[in-house]
């Protein structure tokens, strides 16, 4: 099967640390490594300035997807258009009418060779939209099918628990963002704003990890016994939510939802008890006093919480059974550095459960069979 051989040909470690934990802590050094080298994204945002887009998509599939959300917002406010995250399969089967020779379609892909990804940008090219790929693969069908194409520095990934591909393809299109607010000179202010606070990104994220590494390595270990994870978060962050979700999916194989704030207390608070931790990204004040609320009414089902904070607001003494600080940065670029410690707690709690956190369980022959049902040959 397809994908047990391609187990089989992966290096492979077998304890701690394995490869996803030194992805992991690459992610600072690959961060500054783009930032240094900005000029495909110059390039990128001079070609795309010459063109007067109607809409902006963005479009990938799983965690390339939710690089995607990340940006959505901060893209459209420096632009001043609609921008529209859509995962690659709406893209292909239910392509919008506005996706025509006024639209620009950004497609995002890790490996650049994911089928479903690639078919949605041929259903894009298709229809006339300028196409800009951003993918680490400089070999990829992606690369070559682009108008444009973006390659973020990023290196080998030999865990299938992609961690350091999101950030290198969100940061990728912080900068073209912020490149193209200022081209487009719409939003030059906040583009300024958001450029100073992208120098800052490596240290932040090195930073964050660095101080919170033995305390996520503790509460891997305090939760693993925890069947339920909820983590919510808004604004740019419920890409975060969403991501992370998936990292602990992949890494320990137990329920975790991720969703955005208001709409999970719509609902899955129902499922709350004492086997349930809940993990709040409340980085900003936007969204601080309503993540309250969803911490006091989950004390009351017994939960465990733990919160991603930002260290400038102050919070309650003892309110929350663990929290996590996250140095000041502007919110926009902040899902680079709320991402990295819940990768490292999805990482930790993966190795206190006994499992390989880089194999997404397809060293078991089931599990495998099953991966090659779903991404036949050729499409991943």
């Amino acid at each position: 099967m397809a994908f047990e051989l391609k187990v089989r040909e992966l290096p492979r470690r077998n304890d701690h640390p394995f490869f996803m934990y030194e992805h992991i802590f690459e992610q600072a050094d690959l961060v500054e490594e783009n930032l240094d080298d900005p000029e495909q994204v110059i390039e990128a945002s001079e070609k795309l300035a010459r063109k007067d887009h109607r809409t902006i998509y963005l479009t990938g599939s799983g965690t390339s997807f939710h690089s995607c959300v990340a940006v959505e917002s901060t893209l459209e406010n420096l632009v001043r258009k609609p921008v529209k995250s859509l995962p690659a399969f709406e893209m292909r089967n239910y392509p919008p009418q506005l996706v025509d020779s006024k639209a620009l379609v950004i497609v995002v892909s890790t490996s650049g060779m994911t089928k479903v990804t690639i078919d949605a940008a041929k259903v894009a090219k298709e229809r006339g939209a300028d196409l800009v790929g951003v993918t680490c693969n400089p070999n990829s069908t992606l690369y070559k099918l682009g108008d444009i194409s973006i390659v973020p520095a990023c290196g080998p990934e030999y865990s299938l628990c992609v961690t350091k591909g999101y950030t290198v393809s969100a940061t990728a299109l912080l900068q073209l963002s912020i490149e193209m607010g200022e081209r487009e000179g719409n939003s030059t202010r906040l583009a300024s704003i958001l450029r100073d606070d992208l120098e800052k990104l490596p240290s932040r994220l090195k930073d964050t990890l660095d101080k919170n590494e033995h305390r996520l390595r503790d509460l891997g270990k305090k939760l693993r016994d925890k069947i339920d994870f909820f983590i919510s978060g808004s604004g740019p962050n419920f890409a975060t939510a969403l991501e992370s979700a998936m990292k602990i999916k992949e890494t320990s194989y137990v329920h975790c939802e991720g969703a955005e704030t208001e709409e999970l207390i719509h609902g899955p608070t129902l499922t709350f008890d004492k086997r349930t931790v809940i993990i709040p990204i409340a980085i900003s004040e936007a969204s601080y006093d309503r993540s309250l609320d969803l911490i006091r009414g989950a004390k009351i089902t017994r939960c465990t919480t733990f919160g991603l904070l930002s260290e400038t607001i102050e919070h309650p003494a003892d309110f929350f059974d663990e929290t996590i600080a996250i140095p000041e940065i502007h919110e926009e670029l902040s899902p680079v550095c709320c991402i990295a410690p819940l990768q490292l707690f999805s990482y930790y709690l993966a190795v206190e459960k006994g499992a390989n956190p880089d194999l997404l369980r397809l060293e078991i022959p089931e599990y495998a069979e099953a991966a090659s049902v779903f991404f036949p040959p050729g499409s991943h």
